[in-house]
């Protein structure tokens, strides 16, 4: 999950909507001789059309790590921290939401400050969220443009 928010700049429940073959969702798609894509179907989408946009290469290479007898289903599969601690789980599916809070607590576990603390607003410290991953991604995409047009 963390490297999929990394490398797509998808959100997180954009990300958990990913598969390899299941109708209404997000898929890849390569195509002989076009730009690798995502395919989103309009129900996903705030102007209700179905678009494609371009698979960004490193996003095209994690999905890629996937041997091609593997993908079927969603391509993110997180399993529930409940298996680790020994409990029942519940859910076959973690939700987006938890997976998020999960992530930002590995942030703030590992102390990765990505706001420092206000003292004149009260604000505390930000740490690192699954949004800040999808940030992330677009920062490597500019600083990769204006190396290119270097």
């Amino acid at each position: 999950m963390l490297r999929g928010l990394w490398e797509s700049a998808l959100r997180i429940n954009e990300l958990m909507n990913v598969s390899w073959d299941k109708p209404g969702t997000i898929r890849p798609k390569w195509k002989a001789g076009i730009h690798p894509c995502l395919e989103i179907p309009a129900a996903m989408q705030k102007n209700n059309s179905d678009e494609e946009i371009p698979l960004l290469p490193g996003f095209e290479k994690l999905l890629l790590e996937t041997p091609p007898d593997r993908r079927t289903g969603w391509v993110f599969e997180p399993k529930s921290l409940q298996l680790k601690l020994g409990r029942r789980v519940r859910h076959q599916r973690p939700e987006a939401d938890w997976i998020g809070k999960v992530i930002s607590r590995i942030g703030k576990a590992a102390k990765i400050v990505v706001e420092e603390a206000d003292a004149k607003t009260g604000r505390p410290e930000k740490y690192a969220s699954a949004h800040d991953l999808r940030r992330s991604c677009g920062e490597q995409l500019r600083e990769a443009h204006l190396w290119s047009a270097e």
